[in-house]
C-alpha cells in the first residue's frame, strides 16, 4: 500500500509540475477511482496482494494518468483554437475513444 500511495503522490507531483496549477491535475481523481476499483476487485476475487498484483495496479495508475494528461492537453489545444469548453471536451473525448 505504501508503494501505491507513493505512486499516486509521484504522479500528482509530475502533473503539478507539468501544468503549474493545483486545478489542472484533476486526472488524479480518476487515479483514486481506479485504485479503489483495483482494491475492490482484489477483495471480491480473493486475490492476494503480492508483487504481481501491485505491479498491475501501478501500471493501471500509469495508464489512467497518461489518458488524463492526453485528454487535458487535447482540451487545452481545442480551447486555444477558439472552441468553448463543452465542444473541446466532446471533441477530445471522441479523439481518445477508439472506434472499431
Amino acid at each position: 500500500m505504501v508503494v501505491l500511495l507513493a505512486s499516486l503522490f509521484l504522479v500528482f507531483t509530475v502533473l503539478l509540475i507539468e501544468f503549474r496549477s493545483f486545478y489542472e491535475p484533476s486526472p488524479l481523481y480518476s487515479l483514486l477511482a481506479s485504485l479503489c476499483g483495483t482494491v475492490l476487485a482484489w477483495y471480491l476475487t480473493g486475490t492476494s496482494v503480492n508483487i504481481v498484483s501491485l505491479l498491475g495496479a501501478i501500471i493501471g495508475i500509469g495508464v489512467v494518468a497518461k489518458n488524463g494528461i492526453l485528454m487535458l492537453d487535447s482540451v487545452h489545444r481545442f480551447e486555444s483554437q477558439g472552441k468553448n469548453l463543452k465542444d473541446a471536451l466532446v471533441e477530445s473525448g471522441q479523439r481518445r475513444l477508439r472506434r472499431c
